[in-house]
């Protein structure tokens, strides 16, 4: 890999807040699917019939919570890159020198 020049470092840094300021705007309409998601379950699922919760709710139920805590983590983590306060972790692969 060659060298980046200061100019292309800065580039770069810029290029990743403003991908990262996007993804924030994605996991938040994820975010609001899940919940929506979560409420139509809960509504016409779990209210409905409280004695009838089944294997597949409970399926259901887990891939919610699941998705929502990995949509939570990427949007905090996007959170602190957009704002630079962690810049330097963009990515668990590759970390990026300051």
């Amino acid at each position: 890999m060659t060298k980046m020049t200061p100019r292309e470092n800065k580039w770069l840094e810029e290029y990743r807040r403003r991908e990262a300021a996007k993804t924030v705007r994605m996991q938040r309409r994820a975010l609001w699917f899940w919940g929506a998601l979560f409420t139509t379950w809960a509504i016409f699922g779990l209210f409905a019939e409280p004695d009838k919760f089944t294997f597949t709710d409970s399926l259901l139920l887990i891939m919610i919570l699941v998705n929502v805590f990995n949509s939570i983590k990427e949007l905090i983590r996007n959170k602190r890159i957009a704002a630079e306060k962690n810049a330097a972790e963009t990515s668990e692969d590759a970390p990026v020198a300051k």
